[in-house]
Order: structure tokens, then C-alpha cells, then sequence
């Protein structure tokens, strides 16, 4: 029993001395608050496919500050425009669904207004209209304004808004973009002018 106990014992120390040699070198190599599917990612070289993602996997070195300080510079910069009066457009979460051909996905977007359509006053009344992307294609929002008031929107205004999108091959719907009625459904909004319309 005393020599089961004793090596033990001697298992736990070299453990901990190969956790410690592990931390050192982590430390060494700036990788400190790292976790270990990243650590994974970078010595497999592989890129982060993640639309918001400010880090890339597989650098010589994971944690470089003056990538960040010039990120940030450029991130000031534009902040700046904005205060001028160019709105900052947000379509990355709108482009992925399209781009996976995305059905009931929750999505968020600041973009402009393309054209508005007539409104649907069949059943439930919904107010339409379509949202220009960066990418050339458009996205026909159906707000119902049986459940939300109506947007007083124009073509060229820029809104925020979150709904449900659905793929189709003409770029997409985005619907349920006012307050949920079910709790087994996320509640939506449209953001124009400094009102939020749900």
C-alpha cells in the first residue's frame, strides 16, 4: 500500500510539472488566456470562417497587439464618418444565410430601403418592401403591421431591424419583425429614426 501511495504521488508531481512546463511555454509564446480548440486551430493552420471574427488562426503568432491597435484606429475612423452622417451599414448575419441558404434563421441587419412594394392586405396585413446588400441582391421584408405599427420608411433610408430569414432564390424573406406572440418564437423589431417599431 505504502508504494501504491508513493506512486501516487510521484504521478501527480510529474502531471504537475508537465502542466507548469505547459503554462511556461504558453506564457512564452503570449498564448496565455488561449483556449484549447483555438491552440488546436493555430497549429493546424486553419483559418476562422467566423463573419465577426477578429482573430486569425494559424498566424506565427496568435496574439498580436498591433494588428489590434490598427483595427481599432480604422474602427475610430469610421466612427468618426458616422458622426458626419454616414450611417454604418451591418449585413454579415443576412449575407450568411444567404450564402447557406438559410431557412428560419434569426437575423439581424442595418442596411438601406431599395424600393417599397405594395402593401399584402390579404389575412394578416404586412407591410413590404426590399433591402438593397452590398452584394447586389435584396431581401423582401414582409412587416406585419397587425401585430407592429407601420414604418414611415422611404427608398434610400437605412434601418435596423431583426426577423426571421428564409432562403428563397430571389435573396430571401425576412419576416416576424415585430413583438413575439408565442413563446416559442423570438419577437422582431424594425429600428428607424430613433423609434423602435415591434
Amino acid at each position: 500500500m505504502f508504494s501504491a501511495r508513493a506512486k501516487l504521488v510521484a504521478d501527480v508531481r510529474r502531471a504537475g510539472l508537465r502542466l507548469a512546463a505547459l503554462a511556461l511555454l504558453l506564457v512564452s509564446l503570449g498564448l496565455t488566456a488561449c483556449s484549447n480548440s483555438s491552440l488546436t486551430a493555430s497549429r493546424a493552420g486553419a483559418q476562422d470562417q467566423s463573419p465577426n471574427s477578429n482573430i486569425q488562426t494559424g498566424a506565427q503568432t496568435p496574439f498580436d497587439p498591433s494588428q489590434y491597435r490598427a483595427q481599432g484606429q480604422v474602427q475610430n475612423q469610421n466612427q468618426i464618418q458616422n458622426q458626419a452622417g454616414a450611417p454604418t451599414l451591418y449585413e454579415d448575419e443576412v449575407l450568411a444565410a444567404q450564402n447557406n441558404r438559410a431557412v428560419k434563421v434569426e437575423v439581424t441587419c442595418t442596411t438601406r430601403v431599395k424600393k417599397l412594394l405594395p402593401e399584402d392586405t390579404r389575412g394578416r396585413r404586412h407591410q413590404k418592401f426590399l433591402l438593397g446588400l452590398s452584394n447586389g441582391t435584396t431581401v423582401l421584408v414582409a412587416h406585419s403591421i397587425d401585430s407592429a405599427p407601420y414604418v414611415p420608411i422611404s427608398p434610400g433610408d437605412v434601418i435596423t431591424l431583426h426577423g426571421e430569414y428564409i432562403w428563397n432564390a430571389k435573396g430571401g424573406l425576412i419576416h416576424w419583425t415585430h413583438h413575439s406572440d408565442s413563446p416559442r418564437h423570438e419577437g422582431g423589431y424594425i429600428d428607424f429614426n430613433g423609434q423602435r417599431y415591434q
